[in-house]
């Protein structure tokens, strides 16, 4: 459990970065727009949306994330709105068509976050991913949903199998 933890708040701590590389003064080359807000002092606000329940285990470890980057990063508020089932989709959705997307956003991949990115609502992760060993060490299958025209916009904090039956006798 607690390296499945490490994992995601690896993830977390990724994301938020490039998140924060977003807050940086406009003009400023994307290699430099990261330190400029982490280090400025400035203080950072991070929307950060999920499904999960706040008393559900992962949403008490979302949280737990949250707050152990918040007093690592004194200048960081991580803001977490929880949206369950069918309206997170439509808020989401909503939000985005009005340019006013979240930071960091649990997605599904596929072609909604495609619309996002040639939209371009959600950020490139492909040169982060590439930095080290850790971009590839997810499963191809499931990063597949998070690629589109060569780029990489998400990464998978878990997956599933989903089995399908049949009655061999109709």
């Amino acid at each position: 459990m607690m390296q499945k933890l490490r994992k995601i708040g690896l993830v977390v701590a990724i994301l938020t970065s490039l998140l924060l590389s977003a807050c940086a003064v406009p003009g400023n080359a994307p290699s430099e727009q990261g330190s400029v807000a982490a280090n400025s002092g400035e203080k950072v606000k991070i929307r950060w949306w999920h499904i999960w329940a706040a008393d559900g285990p992962e949403g008490t470890n979302w949280q737990v994330l949250a707050d152990e980057y918040m007093a690592e990063h004194p200048n960081v508020e991580v803001e977490i709105t929880i949206i369950t089932g069918d309206p997170y989709k439509d808020k989401l959705a909503t939000n985005m068509q009005a340019g006013d997307p979240p930071d960091l956003f649990q997605t599904w991949g596929g072609g909604v976050l495609w619309q996002y990115a040639d939209a371009g609502l959600v950020q490139d992760l492909t040169d982060v991913l590439a930095q080290d060993e850790w971009g590839d060490s997810f499963l191809p299958g499931p990063m597949a949903v998070y690629r589109h025209n060569g780029k990489v916009y998400g990464v998978p904090w878990r997956f599933g199998m989903v089995g399908i039956w049949y009655n061999k006798a109709l």
